[in-house]
C-alpha cells in the first residue's frame, strides 16, 4: 500500500465520528433554514416594488435556498462518506474492525494498550495486525488500492 492510500484510509477512519455527527445535525440545520425562509416569504407579500433593483429581503430568500441547497448536498455526501466506511468495515475481521475503530476512528488514548487487553495479544502484535488492517480496509474501500 503506498502512503497515499495510507493516508486516505487514515483520513477515512479519522473523519468518520464527524460525518456521523454532521448526519445528526444538518437536519436541523435544513429546518432553520426553512423556517427563516417562512419568515422572509411572509415578509416580502406586501412589499411594494423599489425602482433600480431588487430589496434585501430578496438577496435573503436567495440566500436562504442557496443555504438549504448546500446543506442538503452536504447531507448526501457525508451519508456516502458513511455508507462507504462502514460497508468496508464490515468486510473485517471483528478484531480487525476493532483495531481500526479504537486506534482511527475513535482515537483512544492509549489505544494499543486498550486494544491488548481487550484482544488478549501483544503490542507489537497490535501495531503489526493494525497494518494488516488497515491494507484489507483500503482493499475494501478502494478496490483498485496498490500493495
Amino acid at each position: 500500500m503506498n502512503e497515499f492510500m495510507e493516508a486516505l484510509c487514515k483520513d477515512d477512519l479519522s473523519k468518520l465520528r464527524y460525518y456521523e455527527r454532521r448526519i445528526a445535525e444538518i437536519p436541523d440545520e435544513i429546518a432553520e433554514e426553512q423556517a427563516q425562509l417562512t419568515s422572509i416569504k411572509s415578509s416580502t407579500t406586501g412589499s411594494t416594488p423599489v425602482q433600480g433593483g431588487g430589496n434585501k429581503r430578496e438577496e435573503w430568500l436567495v440566500s436562504a435556498l442557496d443555504r438549504i441547497d448546500r446543506l442538503k448536498a452536504d447531507l448526501r455526501y457525508f451519508e456516502s462518506k458513511v455508507r462507504l466506511t462502514y460497508r468496508a468495515l464490515d468486510m473485517l475481521e471483528p478484531e480487525d474492525q476493532r483495531i481500526l475503530v479504537v486506534l482511527y476512528v475513535d482515537k483512544l488514548k492509549r489505544g494499543a494498550d486498550v486494544l491488548c487487553e481487550e484482544l488478549f495479544i501483544e503490542t507489537s502484535t497490535v501495531w503489526r495486525r493494525r497494518k494488516s488492517a488497515l491494507r484489507d480496509y483500503c482493499t475494501a474501500r478502494y478496490t483498485s488500492c496498490e500493495f
